[in-house]
């Protein structure tokens, strides 16, 4: 039982908190259902202008964009906050473990002493009792620095989004390159506005973070699932608004934002469902420790 406190080995996430609970799916298919229903309903509403509703950075998808920004970035925040939490628990399982180990230890000891040799095999047992003691509370200090770890990944993860939550909401890129940036007529590359670099800045740094958000992610498949289909949506967001719009013509151009706003949108939702999915996996599995922290106190009282 000491055993399984231990998490998945590479993340800040307990043991127990990649499942995803039925209260966890149903928020999930609530979250994705009023997305769509609101997009959907955009698109409607301005129909056979489809895009009036879409496609500017001041229209209500943009809204909605900066809505599910802002969720994830505060998911994010939760998720290091339950982080710090079991930092300390792991800390105090940790005492216990090896409180337990000694006890073990000790107890061996004198049984060993006050027995005949015909008691090797039961020696044997204590020694593989111990050995799972040491086992547990050797994976109890590895949980202590992970966690320690996981709630500054995910402090920065939520400073991350909260930034592109305000560039969402006042278009903050934007305004930098047409006041600024477009003047020195640099182009990165051929078919992209002179002066648009900060998307591009943000797809390099969002890479370089790939990795560490997956370990941070856990072994859960939801929302490891989720944060895929996040990084596919994103990239092909991205590539589309690199394009000089300007080179295009009305219909193209109105068709390509509208595409290219829909698929910001399903990128932000798979994003904040994957921390929303790390986080409802996190409180279920609080469930699971507290019948640990049971188990020690029996252990400790017999």
């Amino acid at each position: 039982m000491r055993a399984s406190a231990r998490g998945d080995g590479d993340s800040g996430v307990p043991a127990g908190a990649g499942r995803l609970p039925a209260a966890g799916k149903r928020l999930l298919a609530a979250l994705w259902l009023a997305v769509l229903l609101f997009t959907v309903g955009m698109i409607a509403a301005g129909w056979p202008r489809y895009w009036i509703y879409v496609a500017a950075e001041t229209t209500p998808q943009a809204w909605l964009e900066s809505v599910l920004l802002v969720l994830a970035a505060a998911v994010a925040g939760l998720n290091a906050f339950a982080a710090s939490l079991e930092r300390g628990n792991a800390g105090a399982l940790g005492e216990r473990s090896r409180e337990a180990g000694e006890k073990a230890h000790h107890t061996r000891e004198a049984g060993t002493s006050a027995q005949d040799a015909p008691t090797v095999g039961r020696r044997g047992r204590g020694d593989q009792q111990l050995a799972d003691v040491r086992s547990g509370a050797r994976g109890a200090r590895l949980s202590v620095w992970i966690a320690r770890h996981g709630a500054w990944g995910w402090t920065i993860t939520a400073a991350a989004f909260a930034w592109l939550s305000l560039d969402e909401r006042f278009a903050l890129h934007e305004r930098l390159r047409d006041r600024y940036l477009k003047q020195t007529g640099i182009r990165l590359l051929p078919w992209m506005e002179a002066g648009d670099w900060l998307i591009p800045l943000y797809a390099v740094c969002g890479l370089a973070a790939v990795w560490a958000l997956w370990r941070l992610l856990g072994k859960g498949r939801a929302a490891r699932a989720f944060f895929a289909a996040g990084l596919v949506l994103a990239f092909c967001a991205v590539s589309m608004d690199t394009i000089d719009i300007r080179s295009l013509g009305k219909s193209s151009e109105r068709l390509l934002q509208t595409i290219e706003e829909c698929l910001e949108t399903a990128a932000m939702t798979a994003f904040a469902s994957a921390f929303l999915s790390v986080l409802t996996g996190r409180l279920s599995a609080w469930y699971n420790k507290a019948s640990i922290r049971r188990d020690i106190r029996d252990g400790d009282a017999g």
